[in-house]
């Protein structure tokens, strides 16, 4: 599923930010080359899945036997590789095994080219199905892991996919009534729900971050005010449906976070970082009236709001002037932003960074 892969490879990139693991950094590029070259749609975006199956089996495309490695990469290199990659004679799922570096996360030795052949062999077989729908909140999903990684590898080509895909979200995702929910052989389809704003919004913010191009912080501000126009509850929350798709009975809420951050979560992280980045009052309220909502309905589940717990962290606000240095790879518990000579004065005529948290802004300095 690409929504996988795209959170995923956003886990791996802060996992990677915070310990420093070089095998982070080698799942993240490892995810993203699947991503392009199995899910990649030729006139922009991503499709939305791989089959799990092929010619009728769970796996088939995926799994290798012990002695199908020892026949395409030798004895030696074979058992190696086995060994590297959790490959036994009885298998880890139906008798075969999935590769996995459960119990070897030591990259010093170099298997890329035993991979290789290993890919070049499986070609041979007949590949899963791919689901051409682009979806997409699942791709606003897929823009963010690349800003996200982008920003903390300091990664030009990643930060520019990134930008390349909100290019397509605006140009193939949207129309005169706003996002869309997905695009199947070039064509549009459905009034987009809470998930895709909310999306849309997350991955603005984080291109933000790892641009500081004003332009997509000014478009994802824009879009909160829309989508609190058209999904809001009076009673608190965010409803699934907007005031322009067809009137029912009822309208639901998405509030549990599960294989994706429901909308709802989403919101509370979006005006959160709004709430700093813009400093309008505004996002300020909205996010206090969410976090309220969310608060109250994690009480009795904690557990089911991964997401909004993890949108509640604590964040600190970086203003620096005149600009970022390139140097800086901006952190994920940052709310970042260029500020104005003006408003915040240079010391020492060298770049100077205002830190603020909870409320208590430090001294400024010329280091951080």
């Amino acid at each position: 599923m690409l929504y996988d892969n795209a959170l995923l490879a956003i886990a791996y990139s802060m996992g990677y930010e915070t310990l420093g693991k070089k095998l982070y950094k080698y799942i993240v590029e490892r995810i993203f080359e699947y991503m392009e070259r199995d899910l990649a749609s030729p006139n922009g975006g991503f499709y939305s899945s791989q089959d799990a199956d092929s010619e009728g089996e769970e796996g088939k495309y995926y799994l290798f036997s012990k002695s199908e490695i020892l026949d395409v990469l030798g004895a030696k290199d074979g058992e190696d590789f086995c060994i590297r990659y959790g490959i036994t004679e009885s298998g880890n799922f139906n008798g075969k095994s999935i590769l996995n570096l459960l119990n070897s996360a030591d990259l010093n030795i170099n298997y890329d080219g035993m991979l290789k052949k290993l890919f070049n062999y499986r070609k041979n077989r007949i590949p899963p199905n791919i689901d051409e729908k682009i979806l997409t909140s699942w791709n606003c999903l897929a823009a963010a892991a690349y800003a996200v990684a982008g920003r903390i590898f300091l990664d030009e080509k990643y930060i520019s996919k990134a930008e390349n895909i909100c290019k397509f979200i605006e140009a193939n995702l949207m129309d005169s009534n706003g996002l869309v929910s997905s695009v199947t052989d070039g064509k549009k389809s459905g009034i987009g729900f809470l998930d895709e704003y909310a999306f849309y919004i997350f991955a603005l913010i984080q291109t933000y971050q790892a641009t500081m191009n004003e332009k997509y912080l000014n478009q994802a501000a824009k879009l909160a005010k829309a989508t609190r126009t058209l999904f809001s509850d009076s009673e608190g929350g965010y409803y699934f449906s907007s005031e322009k798709h067809e009137k029912l009975i009822t309208r639901t809420k998405e509030i549990y976070d599960g294989a994706t951050p429901s909308g709802n979560s989403m919101m509370a992280y979006n005006f959160s970082r709004l709430s700093l980045l813009t400093e309008d009052e505004v996002f300020y309220s909205f996010y206090e009236n969410q976090r309220e909502f969310m608060e109250n309905q994690a009480a009795a589940l904690p557990t089911g709001f991964g997401f909004f717990m993890y949108s509640s962290l604590p964040v600190k606000k970086v203003v620096c002037v005149p600009e970022k240095p390139e140097s800086l790879a901006v952190r994920s518990d940052w709310a970042f932003t260029i500020g104005d000579i003006k408003t915040y004065p240079l010391i020492s005529g060298k770049i100077t960074f205002y830190v603020c948290e909870n409320g208590i802004c430090r001294p400024p300095a010329n280091e951080i």
